[in-house]
C-alpha cells in the first residue's frame, strides 16, 4: 500500500501538472495492484508467466490513456489551478491522436499475448465479450471527434464514461475467458458495469456540475 500512497502523492503534488508524466504515474498504479496481487497469493515473481505479466503493461498503458481522456474533461479548470496537464498544453486534437495511438498499442499487446502465450482456458468466451471493447472505443472517438469543436465539460465527461466501460469490458473478457463458471463471471461484468454506470449517473452529476 505504501508505493501506491506514494504514487498518489507524486501524482497530486508534481506529476499532474507536468504533462504526459502525470498520466504515466496513474498508469503506474495499476501496475501495484498487479504486484500487490502476486504477493496476496504467495507467488514468487519468477514463477509468473510471462504472458501474464504482460497484462500488467497493457492495464498500465490502458490506465494512462483513461487519465489522459479524463484530463480532457478537466481542461477548464486545470487551467484556472495552473496544472500544464497534456490536454492543456498541447490540446484536445493532439490528446485524442495520442488516445488513439495508446488505444492501439494495448489492444494490439492483449491479443498479441493472448496468442504468443495462450494462457486463457476459454479463448471462445474471452474474445465473445472482448469484441465490445474496440466497438465501444471507436463509438467514443467518434462522439470526441465529432464533438471536439463544441467539446465542453459535459461532452467530455460522457467520453469518459464510455471509456470506464470499456475498462470494465476488457477485465470481465479476460475474467470469463479464465473462469470455469461462466454464468458466474458473465454475472460479476453485469453488475459491476452496470453499478458503475448508475453510480457515475447518479453521483458525478452532483459535484462536476454545481450551478
Amino acid at each position: 500500500m505504501l508505493p501506491t500512497a506514494l504514487l498518489v502523492f507524486l501524482y497530486g503534488k508534481y506529476a499532474k501538472s507536468r504533462g504526459i508524466f502525470g498520466n504515466i504515474i496513474r498508469g503506474m498504479i495499476i501496475v501495484i495492484a498487479f504486484f500487490f496481487g502476486v504477493v496476496a497469493i504467495n507467488q514468487s515473481f519468477v514463477e509468473i508467466p510471462f504472458g501474464i505479466v504482460l497484462l500488467s503493461v497493457v492495464f498500465f498503458i490502458h490506465d494512462t490513456n483513461s487519465n489522459l481522456i479524463g484530463a480532457i474533461r478537466d481542461v477548464e479548470g486545470d487551467q484556472k489551478g495552473g496544472y500544464l496537464t497534456f490536454p492543456v498544453k498541447y490540446g484536445t486534437n493532439i490528446s485524442l491522436v495520442v488516445s488513439i495511438v495508446l488505444s492501439i498499442i494495448y489492444e494490439t499487446l492483449l491479443i498479441i499475448s493472448i496468442f504468443v502465450f495462450q494462457f486463457l482456458q476459454y479463448p471462445l468466451r474471452f474474445y465473445a465479450l472482448f469484441i465490445v471493447s474496440p466497438l465501444i472505443l471507436i463509438i467514443m472517438y467518434v462522439f470526441l471527434i465529432w464533438s471536439r469543436s463544441t467539446m465542453d465539460h459535459r461532452k467530455a465527461l460522457r467520453a469518459h464514461e464510455f471509456m470506464v466501460a470499456e475498462r470494465i469490458t476488457l477485465a470481465s473478457a479476460l475474467i470469463i475467458g479464465m473462469t470455469v463458471s461462466y454464468l458466474l463471471s458473465l454475472s460479476i461484468y453485469i453488475i459491476a458495469i452496470g453499478f458503475s454506470l448508475i453510480s457515475q449517473l447518479v453521483l458525478r452529476k452532483r459535484y462536476e456540475y454545481v450551478e
